[in-house]
């Protein structure tokens, strides 16, 4: 017997997503991250809240980074697909994004942020501008 989640997933999993860009300061507490304030022993935390389930998701800026392991596309191919047919991960150059699953509800969204300043002094953050989800 398919739980719940199985359920909703292979209804929003067939190739018909419903997708709408959202803007993120909608769904975020925090879309800027810099890596600096490490140093200073301070962490930007953004906390994501899924429209459909009220589920939180925190991003720090660890999740922006590249890096051994990194974990940032975690769409299935298919979804994936859709995701970029819609709006690609990489529009323009030194754009990326972070691809999961909802916890709470299994639903895509994609979260589009930008590498800004200058990489080589770490003098640079990530601004989200940009979030993708389901509509229903």
């Amino acid at each position: 017997m398919k739980g719940v989640f199985q359920i909703l997933r292979s209804i929003f999993h067939r190739g018909n997503l419903n997708l709408v860009c959202v803007n993120p300061e909608k769904r975020m507490d925090g879309i800027l991250f810099n890596p600096r304030r490490g140093y200073d022993h301070e962490m930007n935390v953004g906390n994501y809240t899924c429209p459909h389930c009220s589920q939180k998701i925190g991003f720090t800026t660890g999740n922006f980074d590249d890096g051994p392991g990194s974990r940032k596309h975690l769409l299935s191919e298919e979804d994936a697909k859709e995701f970029d047919r819609f709006r690609p991960a990489r529009k323009k150059r030194w754009e990326d994004s972070l691809d999961f699953y909802c916890p709470g509800c299994n639903r895509p969204v994609r979260i589009i942020y930008k590498l800004e300043g200058e990489e080589a002094t770490k003098g640079y953050r990530f601004e989200v501008f940009s979030i993708v989800e389901v509509i229903v």
